[in-house]
């Protein structure tokens, strides 16, 4: 089986943004970085082409900004899985996954 990297879209709502985004992704795959091509934040993520493993579940990330608060939810764990600049660096993002 041969193996695909395939980048997703992570919605950004603002400078201010703080929540949970929603990105649907191969079953099996594996996130491997973030970063910013143009205005807009991608993750990317590795997988078997296989068929069977093209059914998209939803995966939950949260983008915060340098700066901004990241909570400590109860019974919440993150996995780092990057950093990206955007706007030559005047917008810098940082991705973690949400393994809850």
């Amino acid at each position: 089986m041969k193996e695909l990297i395939w980048k997703f879209d992570v919605p950004i709502i603002d400078a201010s943004h703080k929540g949970v985004v929603r990105v649907d992704l191969p079953q099996s795959s594996e996130v491997l970085s973030c970063g910013a091509v143009g205005d807009r934040l991608f993750i990317w993520a590795k997988f078997l082409s296989d068929s069977r493993d093209l059914d998209f579940v939803p995966r939950y990330f949260e983008v915060f900004g340098t700066g901004h608060e990241i909570t400590n939810d109860m019974g919440i764990e993150r996995k780092f899985i990057g950093t990206a600049f955007m706007h030559g660096g005047s917008l810098v993002w940082h991705v973690f996954e949400r393994l809850d």
